[in-house]
This record gives C-alpha cells, sequence and structure tokens, in this order.
C-alpha cells in the first residue's frame, strides 16, 4: 500500500489502485483489528523506510482461534494427568515417609509402656532407615543398661543378706562372749570372796 492506502501489489490483480479499506495507524510498524469487513481479520504493517510504502499482512481471525478447542482439550488432559501424577506422588511420599515413621511412632509407645523387645524391621539406607536403626540401637542400649541395673541389685541383696547373717552371727558371739564374761566376773567375785575367807 502506498501512503494513500491504496494497493501497490495485491495476489488479486483487480485491487491494484485501489483503496484498501484498512485505516493503519500513524506508526511505522504495527498491527490492528479490522471488524468493519464480513470477516474479521487481524492486520500487520510495516513501512519501508526508502518509499515509504507499507507492506501489509492480513490473517482472519476464525483461523487462529481455530485451534482454540484443540488447545482447551489438551489443556485439559494435561491437567487431569498432572493431577494424577501430583496424587501417584502423594501416595509414593506417604508410602515412603508416613507409613514407616508411623510404624517407628507405634513402637516408640510400646517402648514407653515399657516392653524393651520391640525392634524396627525398616531396612532401608535413607534417613528413616537410619533412623530405625538408631532406634533399634537405643532399645539396645536401654535393654543392656536395664539387665545390669537388675544384675547390680542382685548383688546389692546377695551382699545384703550376707551382712544381715554375719550381724547376726555377731550378734550370736557377743552373746556368748557377754555370758562367758559374767561367769568370769562371778568366778572373779568367788576368788575375791575366797582370798578374804583365806
Amino acid at each position: 500500500m502506498d501512503a494513500n492506502n491504496r494497493y501497490i501489489y495485491s495476489a488479486d490483480a483487480s485491487r491494484i489502485g485501489q483503496d484498501a479499506g484498512i485505516k493503519l495507524g500513524a506508526d511505522s510498524t504495527g498491527s490492528l483489528r479490522d471488524e468493519a469487513s464480513r470477516d474479521a481479520t487481524l492486520a500487520f504493517y510495516d513501512q519501508s523506510a526508502v518509499n515509504g510504502w507499507r507492506i501489509v499482512g492480513t490473517v482472519p481471525l476464525r483461523s487462529l482461534v481455530s485451534g482454540v478447542g484443540k488447545i482447551s482439550a489438551v489443556t485439559w488432559v494435561v491437567a487431569a494427568v498432572a493431577a494424577l501424577l501430583a496424587c501417584g506422588i502423594g501416595l509414593f511420599v506417604v508410602r515412603i515417609i508416613a507409613t514407616p515413621l508411623g510404624r517407628l511412632r507405634t513402637l516408640m509407645n510400646e517402648g514407653e509402656a515399657g516392653n524393651l523387645s520391640v525392634r524396627a524391621a525398616i531396612r532401608s539406607k535413607d534417613e528413616i532407615g537410619q533412623l530405625a536403626q538408631s532406634f533399634n540401637k537405643m532399645m539396645a542400649q536401654i535393654t543392656f543398661l536395664v539387665e545390669q541395673m537388675r544384675i547390680s541389685a542382685n548383688d546389692v541383696l546377695r551382699t545384703a543378706e550376707a551382712l544381715t547373717e554375719t550381724s547376726t552371727n555377731t550378734a550370736g558371739a557377743v552373746m556368748e562372749i557377754s555370758a562367758a564374761t559374767g561367769h568370769i566376773a562371778g568366778s572373779a567375785a568367788n576368788l575375791t570372796m575366797e582370798a578374804e575367807k583365806s
């Protein structure tokens, strides 16, 4: 199109020299929407710096929006697949993390109730597996300490029994010594009396 908006060249030779019917902006390049015609179009133009002519391309809007239905369908399918994938990942995370932690919590509750024989059966190498190994070591250590305390308590009990027996024997010996001392004192008193008579 020239500066007067007349066709200089067109695929339809009958349009050459006629008014294009498109009012372009004052800018040297741009786009506009032409809804005056029966089929709405989108026009793009660019002005030549040499002769001022404008190269104009038009596209019917219906051809631009013809794929919207397919794009919408693909968008919904992708959204549904993403939602299913998110649910799958969520279930996987629950299976990998929440379930083993729930088992460990149950074992800890049993240990708190006094059952020191509980052990975790988780054998994975991740952090939860390491936590299970630490739990097993802790329970083994607590069991060892309780056993040591039981052995020490039995030793103390045996020592107390031995001390009681020794105290009883010592008390008996003291009674015998006391009786013997009493006899000796009586004999000494008799000897004293005999010595006085003599």
